[in-house]
């Protein structure tokens, strides 16, 4: 969707999204203090009255309520009693004694480093010493690692210590993870693991994943002069006069001699070149592919694809062979699918375990993965396709042009010039042969229902693949409901897709039983309305219209010269129709009574309330059921009612009326639109201007859906700002309208632009979020750049379509 649509959908309808109140989350007893919880305990600290501080499980008192402060720290308790601090664990032990002025708990490492008076130790999260309380300074200490630095004041670096050793190093920028550090010294990096060293400084660089240590980490290097990561480290790229080694953990992989060398962390994966030479280090499963191939291939979850000497071969994560390396190429298919394989530019199909289900023969060979078909594959043989199993039999004739699948059925289409389509089902059984100028499914998610056509003549595939009315039908499509909508379909219970055989005669096929529940006895089937679960039709027949139910039945008999189900509840029994006889319009309800004699020219529903607009002597006024006249008017016209008030129309006049028949107050300038209620009349309106000789008719569309004052104040009246619209030139958007038309209409419509585009596509309607717009199942850009301007992303307003091409950035 354009942006400029999307704009014009905000502004214009004022949709809001109504976001609710966020609850606070819920505080830990009485002090504010959120719980952990583990193995199903709930742990939380408590006040009494004294205002002291308690810690408990569930409802076990676990510390007493004797600190001035508890707070959970990682995985023990930081206890805070007369300014000095100390440490407890889960359980309520005493791990370092409440005589210190400070304890802080490290993130990264769970190490405890307190201070008192003046001096710094640490320790691991059991109590056990790390460093002792002698310190002037310690800013980090790991009990995985084993290494700890202290602050030197006088050389302003970092001391580092192994275990409780303080070793002959200092750095500026030392990188530490959970259980390893390296650092360069004297120009040149070493390695560190559980505190013993096991890289020498002889490198000219250390990383984790081939690459330097980024810029990002400068700034926490100059503030802190290290790095600590809480993550465990068991790959090391290293780096020597340009050549790179691999080691895991303590164990050379690769010695230095790569000259490329990375590491995937998250499929576990080092990947390192030799001159022009590939390998791998495989962590996961510990194999090491030794850089001898001319490519690797990582799927990252289950295959490998080694290539030497030009051929290749497929292996597991263990190195297990899968297919030897004794091809051109081999292509992963799918998850499960399996491998379509190459030699000499031909192309088999081998199982996700190396047997050979195809032979190499084919020019090209797929699968249906995607789909519901199974055990059966498309080949390619001298530029035809046909369908296979996996015995190599013949299914489909190698002799088709394409083969695509669609609802577990198969489509084939002939080679240029006649190019037809045919139909077989998932076996390979022909359902159509190939004789139909194009086939499909309908645009119902849900139906299994095939339209085949040939000749303009529409042949029907039910669900069981058994075909009715063949060549019979010449027309199909779905109905209008009580908006004038065509809404689709797959939101119905029952999707009626309306038929015209070669005799003219109308019924309706329901997509969802597979039946023609409807015969061929109507000229014509117009509307769909539901009624106390029963569906409601409007039938012509004989140049008469009526109504009938879902099972045939007449309600009201083919009698009257007009008729509509226009603003009907679906969820009233009863119903009253606007009806015309002997050229006069009154009302009946669904029993075929009359409630209002025939004594009107005209009577038109204007709400789902049973209000009507009724004219007498060329003028309109608002009436209901009983003929009880509310606003006598006269009016030249009354718009439907929105909500709770209409617009009424008499001189060029307009006054805003409620469903009283009382005017409101607010008025203005303005006539009623005159426009198109159905996108259906607005395309064929279209069609006849555009193939008409004279531009009368194109005159007239382009200013039948350009916007109005009357609609325009709908529009307007919805929006934050209310006084946007109201300065556009609407003559100027009629002009431009048509300016553009003809020029569409004499340099495209009969040259080159594919006229089934607009003709031949379905325009469904919809309504949501407070705005009625077109949608197509297919074919949205209606074959050319201005018609999607000027017709996708129209707007039903007040009952009328309107173009919402004037609301584009470059209109």
């Amino acid at each position: 969707m354009k942006k400029s649509i999307v704009f014009f959908f905000f502004i214009a309808f004022n949709l809001y999204a109504q976001v609710p109140h966020r609850p606070t989350m819920e505080v830990a007893d009485e002090i504010g203090v959120k719980a952990p919880r583990e193995s199903g305990n709930r742990y939380s600290i408590f006040r009494d009255k004294e205002n002291k501080v308690g810690y408990k499980r569930n409802d076990t008192v676990i510390i007493k309520p004797i600190y001035d402060e508890i707070d959970f720290r990682q995985s023990v308790l930081v206890l805070r009693k007369d300014k000095k601090r100390g440490v407890a664990n889960r359980n309520g032990e005493i791990l370092i004694p409440i005589t210190l002025d400070s304890v802080y708990v490290d993130y990264n490492t769970d190490a405890i480093i307190v201070c008192d008076k003046g001096k710094y130790g640490s320790f691991d999260d059991k109590g056990n010493s790390i460093l002792p309380i002698k310190y002037p300074k310690i800013v980090y200490s790991n009990p995985v690692s084993n290494v700890s630095l202290v602050k030197n004041e006088k050389e302003n670096t970092l001391d580092i210590y192994l275990f409780d050793k303080k070793t002959k190093y200092t750095s500026n920028a030392i990188f530490l993870f959970t259980n390893a550090m390296f650092f360069s010294h004297e120009g040149k990096y070493g390695l560190f693991i559980n505190g013993k060293q096991t890289l020498d400084f002889e490198y000219d660089a250390i990383s984790i994943d081939g690459k330097p240590i980024g810029s990002s980490y400068t700034h926490l290097i100059n503030k802190n002069k290290f790095v600590s990561q809480k993550k465990y480290l068991n790959i090391y790229i290293v780096e020597k006069d340009k050549k790179f080694g691999v080691n895991f953990q303590e164990k050379v992989i690769f010695p230095v001699e790569l000259d490329k060398a990375s590491y995937d962390n998250i499929r576990q994966i080092v990947q390192v070149e030799k001159g022009k030479l590939k390998g791998a280090y495989l962590v996961n499963s510990k194999k090491i592919i030794e850089p001898k191939y001319q490519n690797i291939y990582l799927d990252g979850t289950q295959y490998i694809e080694l290539k030497e000497n030009n051929k290749v071969g497929m292996f597991t994560y263990a190195l297990d062979t899968v297919i030897p390396i004794a091809y051109d190429d081999i292509q992963i298919q799918g998850f499960n699918s399996g491998f379509k394989v190459m030699n000499n530019k031909k192309k088999g199909w081998f199982s996700r375990k190396g047997e050979e289900i195809i032979p190499i023969i084919y020019d090209d060979i797929e699968d249906f993965s995607l789909s519901n078909l199974k055990d059966v594959f498309s080949v390619k043989q001298d530029g035809k396709y046909g369908l296979i199993n996996k015995k190599n039999e013949v299914l489909i004739p190698v002799q088709y042009e394409h083969i695509f699948d669609k609802s577990d059925l198969l489509f084939v289409v002939t080679p240029e010039p006649e190019r037809k389509f045919g139909l077989y089902n998932s076996y390979g059984k022909e359902i159509l042969p190939a004789v139909y100028d194009f086939i499909t499914d309908t645009d119902i998610q849900k139906s299994k229902t095939i339209l085949a056509v040939r000749n303009g003549k529409y042949t029907l595939v039910d669900e069981k693949l058994k075909i009715i009315f063949p060549d019979e039908i010449i027309e199909h499509s779905y109905l209008l409901d009580t908006n004038l909508l065509k809404t689709p379909p797959s939101i119905h219970d029952n999707a009626y897709l309306r038929l015209k055989n070669i005799k003219n005669r109308v019924g309706l096929f329901n997509e969802y039983t597979g039946k023609l529940e409807i015969p061929f006895e109507y000229d014509d089937i117009i509307q769909e309305c539901i009624m106390d679960g029963k569906t409601l039709f409007l039938t012509l027949k004989k140049g008469k219209y009526g109504i009938i139910d879902n099972k045939n039945t007449v309600l009201i008999p083919n009698s009257y010269d007009n008729l509509d189900l226009t603003f009907q509840n679906y969820n009233e029994e009863y119903k009253i129709f606007p009806a015309q006889k002997k050229g006069k319009y009154g009302l009946i309800d669904n029993h075929n009574k009359v409630i209002l004699p025939f004594q009107y020219e005209h009577i038109a529903k204007l709400s789902y309330d049973n209000l009507f607009k009724a004219k007498k002597d060329g003028k309109y006024s608002l009436i209901d059921e009983k003929g009880t006249i509310l606003n006598a008017g006269p009016f030249d016209d009354i718009a439907n009612f929105e909500e709770d008030e209409t617009l009424t129309f008499y001189k060029g006049d307009m006054k805003v009326m409620n469903k009283k028949g009382i005017f409101t107050g607010l008025q203005g300038k303005m006539d009623i639109h005159e426009g198109y209620a159905t996108f259906d009349i607005l395309k064929e309106e279209l069609i006849k201007a555009l193939d008409s000789k004279e531009d009368d008719l194109l005159k007239t569309f382009a200013n039948n859906i350009a916007p109005s004052k009357h609609l325009l104040f709908y529009i307007n009246k919805s929006r934050p700002d209310k006084n946007d619209l109201l300065y556009l030139n609407i003559e100027d958007i009629k002009e431009k309208y048509f300016q553009n038309l003809l020029e569409f209409k004499y340099q495209k419509w009969n040259n080159y632009y594919k006229k089934s585009s607009l003709t031949k596509v379905v325009d469904y309607t919809i309504y949501s979020s407070g705005i009625v717009t077109n949608r197509r199942a297919t074919g949205w850009a209606f074959g050319d750049s201005f018609l999607e301007k000027l017709l996708r992303n129209s707007l039903k307003v007040n009952g009328y379509w309107i173009s919402t091409y004037f609301m584009y950035s470059r209109f």
